[in-house]
């Protein structure tokens, strides 16, 4: 009897194990459903994320074309300025200039008056005495 028993053993094994292999079979096959429907919702969320994405950069290209329109505009007014500045210091060097030169001719010609008048009043101070002036001169 024991024989009799044995080939329904053995089929009792190989339906646990077929069992087995189709729950396997089954869970894999729910994973990977539930992979591809991960995937297709990634795949769409990426695709949202990348108009997005998009959107912002070309935003900020849009800022960075401003920003160098700003740039520019404030670089032409600093050299503007820069110009402004240097003709007027350059104005007030020349004026400056002017000024210390007449200033330096102003104290020249009081040092010559007064050389002038320290030997006229030097020559008025002394005897006149044209006699031993050519007397001198002859000897």
């Amino acid at each position: 009897m024991q024989t009799m028993w044995q080939p329904k053993e053995k089929l009792r094994r190989m339906l646990v194990e077929v069992q087995h292999s189709l729950d396997f079979d089954y869970k894999l096959l729910l994973t990977i459903n539930g992979l591809n429907k991960s995937t297709v919702e990634d795949t769409a969320f990426a695709l949202l994320n990348l108009d997005c994405v998009a959107d912002v950069k070309n935003k900020i290209e849009m800022q960075i074309a401003m920003e160098r329109e700003r740039e520019v505009e404030i670089q032409q007014l600093y050299n503007e300025e820069a110009t402004r500045i240097l003709a007027k210091r350059l104005e007030q060097w020349d004026f400056k200039s002017l000024e210390e030169k007449k200033q330096y001719f102003l104290d020249r010609f009081k040092r010559y008056e007064e050389e002038l008048e320290s030997l006229s009043t030097a020559r008025s101070s002394r005897p006149s005495s044209s006699n031993g002036r050519n007397n001198s001169a002859l000897s």
